[in-house]
């Protein structure tokens, strides 16, 4: 459960949550393929009935890994045509911009006039 309120002894400044998000994972992996690298796909789903996924492949940490970063990329390319077609039709919405776009508007608002988030949809 959040706190109502944090606040820093040193400077006085508080901190007041303006949202509280729940939601459940599932996670899925797909091991490596003839055609592909292994692949991990997480779902998220929030109580207030939004869901959003993330896919990805790790490659190697190198300095000369430019071909395999692309081979991953076209990996996850592959999959999501195969799998959500038409999952790249509009940009991919985060939980909390989710939320803030639902029950939060004027603070959605702010945070799109202040930089903070980047407007993807027509609210």
């Amino acid at each position: 459960v959040l706190p109502i309120q944090c606040t820093s002894t040193s400077t006085g400044t508080s901190l007041v949550p303006f949202a509280r998000i729940e939601s459940t994972r599932s996670s899925w992996a797909f091991p490596k393929g003839h055609d592909h690298q292994a692949i991990s796909v997480d779902l998220d789903r929030t109580l207030h009935g939004y869901s959003v996924g993330e896919v990805e492949i790790v490659v190697q940490d190198d300095d000369n890994n430019e071909a395999e970063v692309e081979a991953g990329k076209q990996a996850i390319k592959d999959f999501l045509q195969r799998f959500l077609p038409n999952a790249g039709d509009k940009p991919a919405i985060g939980k909390v911009e989710d939320y803030l776009i639902r029950y939060r508007p004027d603070h959605y608002e702010a945070c799109v006039e202040g930089g903070s988030i980047q407007r993807k949809v027509v609210p």
